[in-house]
């Protein structure tokens, strides 16, 4: 699928000038340079008290789950994961938008170096780790460091503002932890796991001079080659998303795997590698780095996330239960289809 179509598409599921692209260049990997104009990212999506909230905005919020997601899913379950971050995202800062005019009322200091790591946690998500990498993204999207040093400090003083507002009155009990534990088996299951490892070659828009060459190339080299190898494989040929983090994908379920994976691992154990895989972007050989099989888990190893995920739900009750206060005095338009 071609880069300019894959635009085309989410524009016509959300009808706005939005970005999609192909798992192969997934935002925030997509490259401005090939296409006319850069008008897309500037689109506005909502308008809060007459400030608009463009998608930029919400690409800066969810680049990094979309690089996750673009790992396992692709074509229209990938599209429609993405449009769900993307309007979950929209909702999270219409409310942090909300909020700063609150802090503005009494503003307290935002120490540097909290602001200075969250941009290293930001660089991570998008690129390599690098403020170089992350300064060239940036660029991309017309942004730059220091306008996102501004919205960083902006972040943090919101989410310091939720977390005594909203966050610090949840309190959950060893009983409570207990009982949903009982009362949900089927959910403290451990689904099988998979972490890939893969190498990628384009078909079209490859940094290869020949992409089927390096292809035939590398099948020769991985018949044989170790872990360390074939990590200096990928660091020499791959491209696309796949190429950041030494192509590691992260912990993926082994049944939400995109099918053309899922077909050649079946029987396959940790280390071994297969390849070359035909997808409609590219070539892909894979490494299976680490496998974990389905289980239960006992309440000892689990009542922590447990407890957890019952502290997430409270804190998003109540910050939806004060979003809906703050909003009541606002104007909040959509320009996009919910």
């Amino acid at each position: 699928m071609k880069k300019l179509l894959s635009f085309l598409i989410l524009y016509s599921v959300c009808g706005i000038c939005s970005i999609y692209a192909a798992s192969a260049n997934i935002l925030p990997s997509v490259e401005f340079k090939n296409l006319s104009d850069k008008t897309q990212i500037d689109s506005v999506l909502v308008s809060v008290n007459g400030e608009p909230i463009t998608l930029l905005d919400v690409i800066l919020e969810t680049a990094g789950v979309e690089r996750s997601l673009a790992g396992y899913l692709t074509g229209e379950r990938l599209m429609q994961e993405t449009l769900l971050i993307r309007r979950e995202a929209v909702e999270m800062i219409i409310l942090h938008r909300l909020l700063y005019h609150e802090y503005l009322k009494k503003p307290f200091p935002i120490p540097p170096q909290e602001v200075e790591s969250m941009i290293d946690k930001i660089a991570k998500e998008m690129g390599d780790g690098t403020r170089e990498t992350l300064e060239a993204q940036l660029k991309l999207y017309g942004y730059s460091i220091e306008k996102l040093k501004i919205r960083t400090k902006k972040r943090i003083a919101t989410e310091t503002m939720l977390s005594y507002l909203c966050d610090r009155k949840v309190y959950i009990t060893p009983k409570e932890v207990w009982d949903e534990y009982k009362a949900h088996p089927e959910k403290w299951s451990l689904p099988a796991k998979i972490e890939l490892q893969l190498l990628q070659i384009l078909h079209s828009g490859s940094k290869n001079p020949d992409p089927e060459k390096s292809v035939r190339e590398i099948a020769e080299k991985v018949k044989t080659c170790t872990p360390q190898q074939f990590t200096n494989l990928v660091n020499e040929y791959s491209e696309g998303i796949s190429a950041a983090n030494n192509g590691m994908t992260g912990f993926m379920e082994m049944d939400k795997l995109r099918p053309e994976f899922a077909a050649v691992l079946k029987g396959k154990k940790s280390g071994d590698i297969t390849g070359p895989v035909k997808t409609p972007e590219a070539w892909y050989f894979i490494r299976i780095h680490t496998m974990h099989p389905a289980g239960k888990i006992p309440f000892a190893k689990i009542s922590q996330s447990i407890h957890r995920e019952l502290m997430e739900k409270a804190w998003k009750e109540n910050r939806k239960q004060f979003s809906d206060s703050l909003r009541q005095n606002a104007i909040i338009r959509y320009y996009f289809q919910k």
